[in-house]
């Protein structure tokens, strides 16, 4: 709580949060306070629980801020996005989820992000692609697998829109040299998110 939390060159998958009256919000990350970036990171197929909360509102309009964000949930402070994929997050409450939420916090994209479905007053970029609840956008994940590497990662399809899509420059300057795995990026164009294909 007010610190700081960098997450770089990772992927956070397949998490969830429990069912209740007020279920928990940002099922891969929540941030209550304090600065975090994402850089090259791709934060998918979390799940938040149902909420008799949000499901007792007559239409996704009517639920407040501090609900939702399957994904992503940034209650207070700052909040820096780069090269990342935050997409096919869900909330157990059909269309009243999205991939990112906030509430007092500050959220900027630093460019070439990949946001499923609209994150709400988020300072974006020109050059992010961002979906909406009626056109959300599919970044073509394949399953978690064991791509090579350490840790399982979700490659990429080969027409998905990450693919040569992002920068080879991290949200400080500095040059991004390989994917999650350890694999190289400097084919010239780097592809969103932790995997580079």
């Amino acid at each position: 709580r007010g610190a700081a939390l960098d997450i770089i060159n990772s992927t956070i998958s397949g998490n969830a949060t429990g069912y209740g009256y007020r279920a928990g919000n940002g099922a891969g990350i929540y941030q209550q306070s304090g600065n975090l970036k994402l850089d090259s990171s791709t934060i998918s197929f979390n799940r938040m629980g149902s909420s008799s909360y949000i499901s007792s509102r007559d239409s996704c309009s009517d639920v407040p801020l501090a609900y939702g964000g399957g994904g992503v949930f940034a209650y207070y402070g700052t909040a820096k996005l780069k090269n990342t994929i935050i997409a096919k997050n869900t909330v157990e409450i059909a269309g009243c989820g999205t991939d990112g939420r906030k509430v007092n916090a500050t959220v900027t994209s630093e460019g070439y992000n990949i946001i499923g479905i609209e994150w709400w007053s988020i300072n974006s970029d020109a050059t992010d692609v961002i979906g909406t609840y009626a056109n959300p956008v599919d970044p073509g994940l394949v399953s978690l697998t064991d791509n090579g590497g350490g840790t399982d990662t979700h490659a990429l399809v080969l027409d998905s829109p990450a693919v040569d899509a992002g920068e080879c420059i991290d949200s400080d300057g500095n040059p991004i040299l390989v994917d999650q795995r350890g694999s190289d990026r400097n084919d010239g164009s780097c592809d969103i998110g932790a995997y580079e294909r």
